[in-house]
Parts: C-alpha cells; structure tokens; sequence
C-alpha cells in the first residue's frame, strides 16, 4: 500500500466503482509485465524524462520511490545523482496524510522500509523545502493525455500538488502501458503540468512550465 492508497468505507458510488475497477486493471497492466521488459521501459522513460527542458535544467527534483506494479524510478535517480542533481524523496505522515520532500544522496543508503513497506528517505535524511523544487515526479495507477492521474485513493499527492509553497512542475511519470482514454476525475483531483513516458512527453500548462523556465535560466546565468 502506498501513502497515497486507502480503503473507502461504506457504499460506493458510480464514480468510486469506476475508479476501483480502473485501478484494479491498471495494477494488472503493470503487475503482469515482464520484469526485464517493465526495466527496459523505465530506463527508455527515464531518458525521456530527462531530455524535458525543465528536467534538464532542474537543480533540485523530488521523485518517488517506486513500488511494484509502477514505473521504476531507480534508473533516474541514479542519473539525476550523476549528474548533481539535488534529489528529494516522500517522506510520509500517516497521520497528517501529507508527504513533504527529504533529500536523498545515495538510494542504497538513504531509503528504508517505512509503514505498511513503503520506501521512504531515512529519518536521517535533511528535508528539503517544496517551495525550492524545481521538478515533482508524480506516480499513478493510470494516467490520460488530459493530464488527469488515477491514484490510490487517499489524496496524499493531490493535497501535494495543491500546496500554495510549490512552485515547481508536477510531471506525471509512467508507462504507455498506464494510458487511458479517461480518468475519472472530482473537483480536488490535481492536474499535472506534464506527462512523460517511454514513448512521448505532452505538456498540458504550457504558461506554467515557460514561467518555470524562465526562473531555471535566470538562476543559471546567475
């Protein structure tokens, strides 16, 4: 269960059953992928990622650290390290229900095994303020070319995204294999700026991403 997947109780409505049956499809998409075949994917979508004018000027991404049955996120956090990137992770308040970014320097050292399994930076690890990051990569159970994102039910990535303090992009990042014609969607669902994955990257808030830009180029000439 990831910080962002909970139970609903009580009757379901139509909306609530469609989201359900698409999540329980989608995680079959992934899950039954073969394994060596879901790391080609991530590392080609890593690549498309980081070819992403934002991403490639970047001084500070948070990303999210993957789980089965989602994207792998492995191979870009190892590029972004590489090449000095600051990197941020989800550390999660489970009774808050909020995630805020933690700095990770190394992925074989600084992530452990939080609640419920989920990967999480240390509780050493030095948070890091939303407001500096440049780039937030949001995962999802599916995902449609509208910029909607399906996740697991509890809004810890939507109450993120709706956070006045961010300033930086929110790029939905998966497999082809996660898109959908349609994701079901409620008045607090968050859009995304972008999405990428293996084979495209669409842009969905053109004026926000050429502010974040500007910003990222000004910084670089100074």
């Amino acid at each position: 269960m990831r910080p962002d997947e909970s139970p609903k109780a009580g009757p379901k409505s139509e909306l609530a059953r469609e989201k359900s049956a698409l999540r329980a499809k989608a995680r079959h998409a992934m899950e039954a992928m073969p394994k060596e075949q879901s790391r080609a994917k991530a590392e080609a979508l890593a690549e498309r990622a980081l070819s992403w004018p934002p991403m490639a000027m970047a001084r500070r991404v948070m990303v999210y650290l993957s789980m089965a049955g989602e994207a792998g996120t492995g191979a870009l956090i190892e590029r972004l390290l590489e090449a000095g990137v600051e990197v941020a992770g989800p550390r999660v308040d489970w009774d808050a229900r909020t995630i805020t970014p933690a700095q990770i320097t190394d992925a074989m050292t600084d992530v452990v095994q939080g609640n419920l399994g989920v990967p999480e930076p240390a509780p050493s690890a030095p948070g890091m303020a939303l407001e500096t990051i440049d780039v937030i990569l949001v995962p999802a159970l599916a995902f449609d070319l509208r910029g909607f994102r399906l996740g697991r039910g509890a809004g810890f990535y939507d109450r993120l995204l709706a956070d006045p303090r961010r300033k930086g992009l929110a790029l939905g990042f998966g497999l082809e294999a996660q898109l959908v014609p349609r994701v079901p969607t409620e008045p607090h669902d968050a859009r995304l700026d972008a999405i990428a994955t293996e084979r495209r990257l669409q842009e969905f808030n053109g004026p926000r991403i050429a502010s974040v830009l500007g910003r990222l180029r000004e910084q670089g000439a100074g």
